[in-house]
């Protein structure tokens, strides 16, 4: 099992990265005397580093909800007129 950097965004949503250890299978795989690689994936708390942002997906979700907000309040603003 391989450990790999990892980003843990506000959300809660997490991007992995490179890896920063590789096992002894992966090191097999790129010096070329295995076919297959490893496949596990780990993260390690000094690997990990935690943004206060939210992922590009949630933040997107998150604007498009403000704006449809925003709009709703506008038409509701418009009717009490």
């Amino acid at each position: 099992m391989c450990h790999h950097k990892r980003v843990v965004f506000a959300c809660g949503h997490y991007k992995w990265l490179e890896a920063s250890m590789k096992c002894n299978i992966e090191q097999d795989f790129d010096r070329g005397k295995t076919l297959q690689g490893c496949s596990v994936m780990w993260s390690h708390g000094r690997f990990t580093l935690r943004v206060n942002v939210d992922c590009t997906k949630c933040h997107k979700k998150a604007a498009l909800l403000n704006s449809k907000l925003a709009t709703v309040k506008e038409r509701i603003n418009n009717l009490k007129e």
